[in-house]
């Protein structure tokens, strides 16, 4: 009888140091059978039986486990068989799956990930680049635990257990604080915290409580209006005698917070720190908006009693808008803005610069409205 000529490349097995043609000499890999299909490993294709061919898995032991990557069920030593991972490459470093530690190269390794679906999409969490379906990739959200609740950040819906899905939250900083969002509790930072606030929208101005400064847009930010704070509403006076930082009289004024008590400092930043550059637009004009559109300022303060020109200029004020409401001088910026998103930007300009509660407010004409 003619013997068997495995690999058909024209040599008989017994004179063929390599068989079954894998590039793996048939001395290497001998007579057992890894996989015990009947087949001694130097005639089969794929010894170990995880679905990827000896030829491709080769004789490089990637885990260093003693094991030969063709014989070795699991390469890589991830947990994960590599007849589950199989030979794709899904994030196209030129590593197959079975020997990637990190498949979906989100920064967090695939022995952590595992072969859960949490978001039953189809794609086991090792390579599924958003684990959670929240919209934030599990590469920015990480292993961390923020809320303590036993899931890590990749697998939250709700990363910080404010009670506000991830999904709303988003990756935005809307405090500047350094947090986003959906790793911040109080995103808006006034005092309230966003599991209190929610997604309702009080006011109606497209922005929910827990990112609104003035979710009621009476022009006091809630950090005042908060339970904390309850003190310095409007409605409670408690005269009081404290110097401005500008001069020994008494300001009798109060901040952008709404403070209220009618002889406080006006909070603005010392001359010397100030670093608002003063405004270079024409100052709109501070007595009739012949034009009534609508148009956007940015608030700054609020006092119960005038502020003269020199003290605002003294703080990077010179181009000022006024208006008065509840017995109150509002101060706002002299430029008005058509884009609530223009004077978005220049509130987190000023906020930046000083003026760390200023916020935006909408005028028609020469009144303003909500």
């Amino acid at each position: 009888l003619t013997p068997p000529d495995t690999d058909k490349d024209g040599k008989t097995d017994p004179y063929d140091v390599d068989s079954d043609g894998d590039g793996i000499p048939d001395k290497e890999e001998g007579i057992k059978d890894t996989d015990g299909d009947g087949i001694p490993d130097y005639l089969d294709p794929d010894s170990d039986n995880d679905r990827i061919p000896d030829a491709a898995e080769g004789r490089k032991d990637s885990d260093g486990d003693g094991l030969p990557n063709f014989i070795d069920k699991d390469s890589d030593n991830d947990g994960i068989p590599d007849s589950v991972e199989g030979g794709a490459d899904t994030d196209k470093d030129t590593k197959g799956n079975y020997i990637d530690t990190d498949s979906d190269n989100d920064g967090i390794k695939d022995e952590d990930e595992g072969v859960e679906d949490a978001d039953n999409d189809g794609k086991p969490n090792y390579i599924d680049s958003d684990s959670d379906n929240d919209g934030i990739s599990d590469r920015n959200e990480g292993t961390k635990d923020t809320d303590n609740d036993g899931s890590p950040n990749f697998l939250d819906l709700d990363s910080d257990g404010d009670g506000i899905e991830d999904s709303d939250e988003g990756t935005k900083d809307s405090d500047a604080d350094g947090k986003p969002n959906y790793l911040d509790t109080d995103s808006d930072n006034d005092g309230i915290s966003d599991k209190i606030e929610g997604t309702k929208d009080s006011d109606n101005d497209k922005k929910p409580d827990y990112i609104d400064t003035d979710s009621d847009e009476d022009g006091i930010p809630d950090k005042f209006e908060s339970a904390a704070n309850y003190k310095n509403y409007p409605t409670e006076v408690k005269p009081i005698e404290v110097k401005t930082p500008h001069s020994d009289s008494k300001a009798g004024s109060t901040d952008v917070n709404g403070s209220n008590e009618s002889d406080v400092a006006v909070d603005m930043p010392a001359p010397e720190d100030n670093k608002v550059k003063a405004s270079t637009s024409k100052p709109a004009n501070n007595s009739v908006n012949t034009s009534n559109k609508e148009v956007y300022r940015v608030q700054v303060m609020m006092s119960a009693k005038s502020v003269d020109k020199a003290t605002l200029a003294n703080s990077g004020l010179k181009d000022v808008f006024v208006y008065q409401d509840n017995g109150y001088f509002k101060y706002c910026t002299g430029k008005s803005f058509e884009n609530e998103s223009d004077a978005e930007a220049e509130k987190v300009r000023l906020r930046a610069n000083g003026f760390k509660d200023a916020f935006v407010v909408k005028f028609v004409g020469n009144k303003r409205v909500k």
